[in-house]
């Protein structure tokens, strides 16, 4: 689906420019320009993960997890940056979380034989992408399209409690009490990423940005895809900021696999849903 989006984005740009439609020097500021947005993403993640070889289907929303996690440490972060210089920029974005859940948001999909889910499974997740811009056409005075490329970067850390009926299966660790841990202990990747954004300013204080990705390419994951739709409003200046917020659609998937047998670990996911930010640009 996401690289459909990006080959439409790409026909559409390609004949305007080839048209003769003509840059706008005027659009294009000789000062960098800043942007931190820090947001919320109320996803909803629909997963399988694997651990030690066992697996376990996710699905559940942000704040059914959060209700089976540990307090402030669960609280999820996420923040975009931006730094622009005409037709340049680069940009950034980080997520973190640190979250449970429980057997009633998981299913057993691959666990073997006497082994049952139970408590919660305990996983850790960060994302940090990077990477730069470039203005590639100019489609009319209020309609830009960027190509992007960077790196997508993965850390995963997951503990998988499962009741034990029967002999320990290989590379689980006994906890007591007919109980056991699958630990997958630390686990990161790098992705590259490629897509296209197209931005929009529907007014001088209102703009609307719609950017789609693809990556790892067997690199890092096996395929890796991201679609983001976005509305943001100028509601204040101050001391030289200008305070935005923003709403949006966000989706994130990847598929990921190491190992083997009682060593494999997967996570082949999707997150998706709305978000809502508050920008700062200077």
């Amino acid at each position: 689906m996401a690289s459909l989006i990006l080959v439409s984005l790409v026909a559409v740009a390609l004949p305007l420019k080839a048209e003769g439609l003509k840059d706008n020097p005027a659009t294009h500021s000789s000062k960098w320009e800043f942007t931190f947005t820090p947001y919320f993403w109320a996803f909803w993640m629909n997963a399988d993960q694997t651990v030690k070889g066992q697996t376990v289907s996710i699905d559940a929303h942000l704040f059914e997890i959060l209700s089976n996690s540990d307090g402030l440490n669960a609280m999820p972060w996420y923040s975009a940056q931006e730094a622009r210089l005409g037709r340049f920029s680069l940009y950034s974005d980080i997520q973190y979380s640190n979250l449970g859940f429980s057997g009633g948001q998981t299913a057993s999909t691959g666990l073997g034989s006497g082994l049952s889910i139970a408590g919660t499974l305990d996983f850790e997740l960060a994302v940090l992408e990077g990477g730069v811009t470039y203005e590639i056409s100019r489609l009319s005075r209020q309609t830009a399209l960027d190509v992007t490329a960077g790196l997508r970067y993965w850390y995963m850390n997951v503990d998988l409690n499962l009741a034990v009926a029967g002999p320990l299966p290989p590379g689980l660790t006994p906890i007591g009490g007919g109980l056991a841990v699958a630990k997958s202990g630390d686990v990161d990747w790098v992705d590259p990423v490629i897509g296209l954004r197209l931005r929009h300013e529907m007014s001088p204080s209102q703009r609307i940005v719609m950017r789609g990705d693809i990556g790892g390419f067997g690199a890092g994951s096996d395929f890796t895809w991201q679609l983001l739709g976005a509305y943001s409003f100028d509601f204040a200046q101050r001391h030289g900021i200008t305070f935005s917020g923003k709403i949006g659609y966000r989706a994130l998937s990847v598929d990921y696999v190491d190992g083997v047998g009682s060593n494999r670990f997967a996570y082949d996911a999707i997150q998706h849903g709305p978000i809502v930010g508050l920008g700062m640009k200077w």
